[in-house]
């Protein structure tokens, strides 16, 4: 049976008025009193400092994290620097090449900031850089079978490379 509210607030006085007494009782008890003590304890004055050192050291670790999240946005920013679109040669504002996966894809290498370094390398080396020309027009409808094409190719390439 559920209540609604009006007929729970009436309730909640009904009762508060029923059990007085025995709240009364259960208040003097030792047991009663010794958990007073302690949540006193808690709030006490003295035990404050030791509150806002975790708070601090939360803050620091929190910081610690966007730092590093960070270095590894400028450690991609900088693998792009020295590189060109792998289709058209494009090769003048490299902070606009995108990774395009050959391999299956994990994730987004823009949203693994928060990852390690080594996930991100690893998602890097399933990747060739485009230019967004040019990974659009790769994945759009009618270039499909091109798509797959330069997928072989590069892959091909890459064990060329490595063996």
């Amino acid at each position: 049976m559920k209540l609604k509210t009006a007929d729970m607030k009436t309730y909640q006085k009904e009762y508060r008025i029923r059990n007085y007494e025995k709240q009364r009782a259960y208040q003097r008890t030792p047991h009663y009193k010794e958990l007073a003590r302690l949540r006193w304890k808690k709030n006490h004055p003295n035990s404050k400092p030791r509150i806002k050192i975790y708070a601090n050291e939360k803050e620091q670790k929190k910081a610690q994290k966007k730092r590093k999240a960070i270095e590894r946005k400028e450690f991609v920013e900088n693998y792009k620097k020295d590189k060109f679109c792998s289709s058209c040669g494009y090769k003048e504002h490299t902070e606009i090449l995108q990774f395009h996966h050959l391999k299956e894809k994990k994730e987004n290498i823009s949203g693994m900031y928060k990852k390690s370094l080594e996930k991100i390398k690893a998602e890097i080396s399933k990747c060739i850089l485009l230019c967004p020309n040019c990974h659009f027009f790769l994945h759009s409808k009618k270039n499909k079978d091109k798509l797959e094409f330069i997928n072989e190719v590069v892959i091909e390439e890459n064990k060329a490379k490595h063996h």
